[in-house]
């Protein structure tokens, strides 16, 4: 039960790793939105104050962290 426990936490932190650098990299472009839909409502207010800039790299900062815990806990 632990392998996949580890395989399930790598593949999560690799999908983090991912979508975060394709968003602080500007490696995709998505469409835009239809005007006045809520998504386009949503991502007006996220993307203007970087305020997604600022969970992506919170993302990293967290995947980068818990990789480290379980190796320094496993160590023990």
């Amino acid at each position: 039960m632990k392998i996949a426990t580890n395989i399930a936490g790598g593949l999560l932190g690799f999908i983090f790793i991912v979508f975060s650098l394709l968003v602080l990299l500007n490696l995709v472009h998505p469409p835009p939105p239809p005007e006045g839909s809520p998504v386009a409502m949503f991502m007006g207010a996220f993307v203007p104050t970087g305020y997604l800039t600022f969970v992506k790299i919170f993302e990293l900062v967290g995947v980068a962290w818990s990789r480290c815990r379980v190796r320094v806990i496993s160590d023990f």
